[in-house]
């Protein structure tokens, strides 16, 4: 999709809250989810940014805004606002599927949750939603490394306006942050060569990247480097005894307190604690584990990360099918143990998808692929759906990862 994810935590926000974690996250998805389907480049031909920021109202409540540069909406879809599937233009809903499920769900969690949404929107402009939650903030000692007082010189594109909401941030924890022009020379900075240096490279090559690196280091004694990467392909973490690498859309908070953290030497070297484990016991189920074959269908990019991700800490692989009838071929032409199927996408919808399965297992006297559902528990009747289109359970979104595991060990150990 081509969309860059903006983070911007105020530090003003409390480390540590009560709250409904899970109604909390399923907002946080619906709505991104959305921004980044329809900022997709494809669908406005310019480029893509999603900006996503939590921040403190003056009456102690939580805001959370998340605002993108799509394809917006039109005064008439506004009205219609939290009807499901609504969408403004027809080529839109079949590329993309409706965008009034994921608002008619956070309304109604939100709303649950004591909150109120407010939605600013242009059409070919753009969407901003905002969500103000009540928040009760807990005392505990912070797990964030303390990073105040660090001086950072951070080279890049001079144009590159993506980076404002990270300097912010570090700024407003105490860290003195200059910038420099990628094109300027390194050798004629004017930095003070004493002292501890921590430079943050985020534009070039991988070829210019080391380059810098090298003169870099014949300048000053002992440098450390943040690179940031919008890459998600490349290995994340410290790389080098000086050199950490973090991602750039989104850059996370606790990422960057670890990455200076580290490259300051306030934070102990990484360890064995930080790698997966390996102990006699696990790993001759996580081998079985990674032998069956999963089939996810999902429409949404960001659903597909995290679920992608919780299948990678239960030890499975997945194959990843974009709407029913991507799955579809991809089932007739594999031979999977089980279906993950997401209900409600474009071209083909898991219902359909399921029944059509269904049909052709019949016809072929094939033996039943188990079909799990990921449904939205904020909609009354999804689950007897899922039941008539011979689906053979589900799940309820937010997914937890218990659930996850159990479901899947009852079709897979079965």
């Amino acid at each position: 999709l081509g969309v860059k994810i903006h983070l911007f935590i105020d530090p003003k926000v409390p480390e540590f809250g009560m709250i409904d974690g899970g109604r909390l996250r399923q907002v946080m998805l619906n709505l991104l989810s959305n921004a980044v389907k329809y900022s997709a480049h494809d669908l406005t031909e310019r480029d893509s940014h999603v900006r996503f920021s939590v921040s403190m109202t003056s009456t102690g409540q939580m805001r959370i805004d998340v605002k993108d540069n799509g394809i917006g909406m039109s005064q008439e879809v506004q009205k219609n606002l939290f009807e499901p599937f609504m969408q403004d233009e027809p080529v839109a809903t079949r590329r993309v599927g409706g965008t009034g499920l994921g608002l008619v769900i956070s309304l109604h969690l939100v709303n649950r949750m004591d909150g109120r949404i407010q939605l600013i929107s242009d059409q070919d402009v753009g969407t901003e939603v905002s969500v103000f939650l009540p928040l009760e903030t807990l005392r505990a000692p912070s797990n964030l490394v303390d990073i105040s007082g660090l001086f950072v010189d951070w080279i890049a594109d001079e144009t590159a306006d993506e980076h404002e909401e990270i300097k912010r941030y570090l700024t407003a924890q105490g860290v003195d942050v200059q910038t420099h022009d990628a094109e300027c020379d390194l050798y004629a900075l004017n930095i003070p060569t004493k002292g501890q240096k921590i430079f943050v490279l985020s534009s070039g090559s991988p070829d210019r990247i080391v380059g810098w690196q090298e003169q870099l280091r014949e300048r000053f004694e002992n440098p450390g480097f943040l690179m940031m990467t919008a890459n998600r392909a490349e290995r994340l973490g410290m790389l080098q005894d000086d050199v950490f690498r973090t991602q750039l859309f989104p850059a996370l908070p606790t990422e960057l307190h670890r990455a200076f953290g580290l490259l300051a030497g306030r934070l102990k070297t990484e360890n064995s604690t930080d790698l997966p484990v390996n102990s006699d016991q696990t790993q001759p189920d996580m081998r079985v584990r990674g032998e069956k074959k999963i089939l996810f269908v999902e429409d949404n990019e960001i659903n597909r990360i995290v679920m992608l991700k919780q299948l990678e800490i239960l030890g499975f692989n997945a194959d990843i099918a974009r709407n029913g009838q991507e799955g579809l071929t991809m089932w007739q032409e594999g031979d999977y143990d089980v279906i993950l199927s997401d209900c409600h996408m474009p071209v083909l919808d898991g219902f359909e998808m399921s029944r059509a399965l269904r049909d052709i297992e019949q016809a072929e006297f094939m033996n039943r692929t188990p079909i799990i559902a990921i449904t939205a528990n904020a909609l009354k009747g999804d689950a007897d759906k899922c039941f008539a289109s011979g689906m053979d359970d589900y799940i309820a979104k937010p997914v937890e990862i218990k659930t996850l595991e159990q479901k899947l060990r009852m079709f897979l150990d079965a």
